[in-house]
């Protein structure tokens, strides 16, 4: 008879539990217990670095993850979830932690408790409701005690606020450094040098754009991790109030929308004037903001990523130039402009690649092939999506130290050189998932063909609908092409060439229409006939039948 399953849940949320023996408590805990009740563990689930407070671990943590396959049935009834306490579950409101307690425990789910030795399940609380009442009272104490770490915090960050003798924290502008003491800020000359000549150059008309290109064509280096000057980052500094001394305190707000973590920061109180030393003159300042007004882009636009409001760009994460490996980025700049993709090297002047694909007849083609593309051969030596969720995972547990660090400076501790480790940690872990997405797109997709199909085919029929469903369409068909695509090459000629796994077939376009060489057109979509490896031998496949 096959033993109970067992999924052990291991959650610390600071630096501190993480240094401590708090990971290794846990799991004597869980060992002792799944030997005594011979239970078969799972260990897969831990949310290190991870919020039970701000709900993290249930919105983006592997809790959340185990909670939606709890909904989805996919977890046995009677399977037990181990837990030193119920606030390793959520810290949330009384109302909140509640209602993920009883999810569980109506899905069949057995919860113990491991460091009071309680075990909680629909038919105990059946037939002794008092156990609610425990149940409510625990979780009651821990969002209280969350909510007076929080009041306390906040008490701090008042009275630093009065005390205008000492900074309120070291995290500062990048032209800026704090004394050893807290007292004083040291302002480095170079880097304010260097911004003056930004915001000249913006208040002579000069796009942000375009004073990046040029300090990339002077070799200027930028400061911290990027490798060449983004319009972006000019704007970071050109728009920074703290030149002229304004420091405007702030709160973190954090929530998850379609799937993706926002961070929002939201204005607390008023704006301190004269916090930070003023390095620009106000005439500077105000001639540089005319100058911008003047050529702001009228209208709210669309991102064209993951977070626009109908989701304009397909190929977002798939889309590179062919020539230096950078993100071809979507462009749209309103009604009287053509969509395009543009190597985002060339818009900062370190690429030669001019081509601009025009995006729309570039996405009807490869939709139009998508609808009829087989699913590609699972090649050998690809990780599977347990490779993309450890990298993944371990990423965030990367971010989370840096972020706590970043807390803890902000509070007043020395930290700069390990946060400046953990951030190229960081770096490291997010080209990690990057590599292991493009090898997890190899793996054959989870749609059927005929579903695919009817998924690719929904995005024409979408165009007339409201934005939130339109966004849901393009989002659903993103991750077809996500599956089937492994990278799409934008060439210096304009031609593009779509690549799954080893194999690709080129598309042509000119003006606003494209086609596939070698392509076959059906009612139904297009086959690619002419296909070639990475190193350059072309093939063409037998014409089926029909289609």
């Amino acid at each position: 008879m096959p033993r109970i399953k067992a999924y052990s849940y291991i959650r610390l949320s600071s630096e501190k539990q993480l240094k401590g023996d708090g990971e290794t408590r846990q799991i004597e805990l869980r060992d002792r217990f799944v030997a005594q009740h011979d239970l078969d563990l799972d260990e897969t689930l831990r949310d290190l670095g991870v919020s039970a407070f701000d709900r993290d671990n249930v919105e983006r943590g592997a809790l959340g993850k185990f909670l939606r396959k709890v909904k989805a049935r996919e977890i046995p009834r009677g399977s037990y979830l181990l837990v030193e306490n119920l606030d390793r579950l959520s810290r949330d409101n009384v109302m909140r932690a509640f209602r993920v307690f009883m999810d569980i425990l109506e899905a069949g789910i057995v919860i113990a408790t491991l460091g009071d030795d309680r075990i909680y399940s629909e038919e105990s609380i059946n037939q002794n409701w008092t156990e609610l009442i425990i149940s409510l009272a625990v979780m009651s104490r821990a969002h209280e005690e969350s909510m007076r770490k929080v009041q306390t915090l906040r008490g701090v960050w008042v009275r630093k606020r009065a005390d205008r003798g000492r900074k309120m924290t070291r995290k500062c502008p990048s032209w800026l450094t704090v004394s050893d003491d807290g007292t004083e800020w040291i302002v480095n000359r170079k880097r304010v040098e260097l911004i003056e000549r930004m915001l000249h150059e913006l208040a002579s008309g000069i796009g942000r754009d375009k004073i990046a290109r040029r300090l990339n064509a002077d070799g200027v280096k930028p400061w911290g991790h990027g490798r060449e000057w983004h319009g972006g980052t000019v704007t970071k500094f050109t728009d920074n109030e703290a030149l002229i001394g304004r420091l405007q305190p702030c709160t973190v707000e954090r929530k998850v929308v379609d799937g993706v973590r926002i961070e929002k920061r939201i204005p607390v109180g008023d704006p301190i004037e004269d916090y930070y030393p003023k390095v620009i003159s106000d005439k500077l300042w105000q001639d540089a903001r005319k100058a911008s007004d003047k050529v702001a882009r009228q209208g709210k636009g669309n991102t064209g990523g993951r977070r626009g409001t109908i989701l304009s760009n397909l190929f977002g994460g798939l889309a590179k130039c062919d020539a230096c490996e950078s993100p071809m980025n979507y462009r749209d700049r309103g009604p009287r402009s053509t969509p395009c993709l543009r190597c985002s090297g060339n818009r900062n002047g370190t690429c030669d690649n001019e081509s601009r694909p025009r995006y729309l007849p570039l996405e009807r083609t490869v939709l139009s092939w998508a609808k009829l593309a087989d699913e590609p051969a699972t090649q050998h030596g690809i990780p599977e999506n347990e490779a993309l969720a450890t990298a993944e995972r371990l990423r965030d547990q990367a971010a989370a130290i840096v972020e706590r660090l970043v807390v803890a400076i902000e509070q007043g501790a020395s930290l700069d050189g390990r946060l400046i480790q953990r951030q190229t940690e960081l770096a490291q872990a997010e080209e990690a998932v990057v590599a292991a997405r493009r090898a997890a797109r190899a793996a054959v997709p989870t749609s059927s063909p005929e579903a695919r199909c009817g998924i690719i085919s929904a995005v024409e029929a979408s165009r007339d609908l409201p934005e939130k469903e339109r966004f849901d369409v393009r989002s659903a068909a993103a991750q077809e092409l996500r599956d089937l695509i492994t990278e799409i090459r934008c060439h210096a000629d304009g031609s593009v060439t779509v690549w799954t796994g080893d194999m690709g077939f080129r598309i042509h376009i000119q003006g606003d229409e494209a086609w596939i060489d070698g392509g076959v057109e059906f009612p139904s979509g297009t086959m690619a006939l002419r296909w070639e490896s990475r190193d350059g031998v072309v093939t063409q496949p037998a014409l089926p039948v029909s289609r």
